[in-house]
């Protein structure tokens, strides 16, 4: 400690602006056309930005453990005099607390209890909000407000009943809540007034991992449901879909441009569905080459149980590494349900994606890329 000290202080002689010490669970917010933003998450949900937009934390921290999204640290840096962030972070400034934790309850139900906050500036800045308590409600639970309908609805059907919002414990407020109430929910979720779609050039922003969502008022942002289904996944370590080696191009999935369920790869990544009989680890022993392989495979509209096949390519030399391995995950797509939106371009056909092996919240960014193509009759 007292080495890490002496090189702290070296650095902040040449260095304009101080030395702080920041504590905290590492988070990322893509601010989508205007790139991303590290942050820091403090215990009692304070958001403090980590360094100025495009300064990444280290791999490694000083002992050469790993520094993942997720994981909790603390470092020390140079700031800028400023914007009072920091300038620059080194690994030997770096020191894992925690390891990341997996941000999904594979196997298990999650019963999001969400509060959503409607954000009113009229008294500040003249920028108030239109949307109420009962539209909030409305639009999350449905016109009956018990969860039978609106984003619920999709949730429960995406994920095949395994994600859900607590039609109970939900609630949407424009008035200010005490702390102790506060953190009786597991998530939220901030709308935006009206007039900050022509400030703030996205529809939708979240915590990668974290429990925090920001939405505009618009109906791009907090009322459509594939909106606000990304940006919940994203809190649980997905990234956007990528198609053609363009970000947000998959317009077979929520996760990318689409209003449609996650594909095959996010649905077996947050736990929601799994492979078919002897399909979840084809490779170069199972699957070898000049041999036909048959498999059924229901349409993932219809069920989570054994729809899809998932393919580790281990005959190539990429494959040989973490940092390049990919899988690839086959399924069928039928416009119905929750897929009831999809174009004819990915429904009904075949799909295939491939992502990254490594765990959703590496500091490298797991993305599933996306091929529809037609089905064999």
């Amino acid at each position: 400690m007292v080495m890490l000290a002496s090189v702290v202080r070296s650095r902040a002689a040449s260095t304009p602006g101080c030395v702080k010490k920041l504590q905290g669970q590492l988070a990322l917010v893509d601010m989508h056309e205007a790139g991303q933003e590290f942050v820091l998450v403090g215990d009692g949900g304070k958001i403090t930005p980590l360094a100025a937009r495009g300064v990444k934390p280290p791999k490694k921290d000083k002992d050469g453990n790993d520094v993942e999204l997720g994981a909790v640290v603390e470092l020390s840096c140079p700031t800028d005099p400023v914007t009072g962030q920091c300038s620059y972070i080194d690994s030997n400034d770096t020191a894992l607390i925690r390891g990341a934790a997996t941000p999904t309850a594979v196997g298990k139900p999650i019963s999001q209890k969400l509060l959503v906050m409607i954000i009113d500036y009229s008294g500040t800045c003249g920028q108030a909000a239109n949307l109420t308590e009962a539209d909030a409600r409305a639009l999350y639970l449905g016109a009956a407000g018990d969860g039978s309908g609106g984003h619920a609805l999709k949730f429960e059907q995406c994920s095949y009943g395994s994600f859900t919002i607590n039609a109970t414990a939900f609630t949407a407020i424009r008035a200010l809540l005490g702390t102790a109430a506060f953190f009786d929910f597991s998530h939220y979720t901030y709308v935006l007034p009206p007039g900050y779609e022509s400030i703030c050039r996205w529809s939708g922003l979240a915590l990668l991992p974290g429990k925090q969502t920001w939405l505009q008022t618009s109906s791009y942002g907090v009322r459509r449901w594939a909106t606000v289904m990304q940006e919940t996944i994203h809190n649980y370590g997905l990234w956007h879909s990528w198609q053609n080696g363009v970000e947000y191009e998959d317009a077979s999935t929520s996760m990318g441009r689409g209003n449609a369920c996650p594909n095959a790869a996010e649905i077996s990544r947050m736990g929601w569905a799994s492979p078919a009989a002897s399909g979840g680890s084809l490779n170069a022993t199972s699957m070898p080459a000049g041999a036909a392989v048959t498999f059924s495979l229901p349409a993932t509209y219809l069920t989570g149980s054994g729809n899809y096949l998932r393919v580790r390519p281990n005959w190539l030399a990429s494959y040989g590494s973490a940092l390049t391995a990919k899988n690839v995950y086959i399924a069928l797509r039928v416009g119905r349900v929750g897929d009831a939106a999809l174009s004819t371009s990915y429904a009904p056909r075949v799909n295939v994606h491939e992502a990254a092996i490594a765990a959703p919240a590496s500091a490298a960014q797991p993305k599933a890329t996306g091929t529809p193509v037609l089905p064999q009759a």
